[in-house]
């Protein structure tokens, strides 16, 4: 699990490994767990609170974005095919 503030990898996260981790920066904080092989984010600062309602995320190439706080986390790696064009 890779985390960007303002487009900046500041930490990344293993996703096999249960753990939570706050990232503070001057627009706010989020608490961020990796929980079952899957990240969500648990609290947010930010006063819209989409970040937190977006359910956990487990797939490479998905990501949850909270646009207040610049914050981005993201399952590194290529996403899974859909479809075949």
């Amino acid at each position: 699990v890779d985390i960007y503030d303002s487009g900046e990898l500041v930490q990344m996260l293993n996703l096999d490994i249960n753990d939570s981790y706050l990232y503070e920066n001057e627009s706010g904080s989020n608490l961020i767990v990796v929980e079952n092989g899957a990240v969500f984010i648990k609290s947010a600062t930010c006063r819209d609170q989409l970040c937190v309602e977006k359910s956990a995320i487990k797939n490479k190439g998905t990501q949850i974005i909270c646009l207040p706080n610049r914050l981005r986390v993201v399952i590194s790696g290529e996403g899974d095919i859909d479809a075949i064009s």
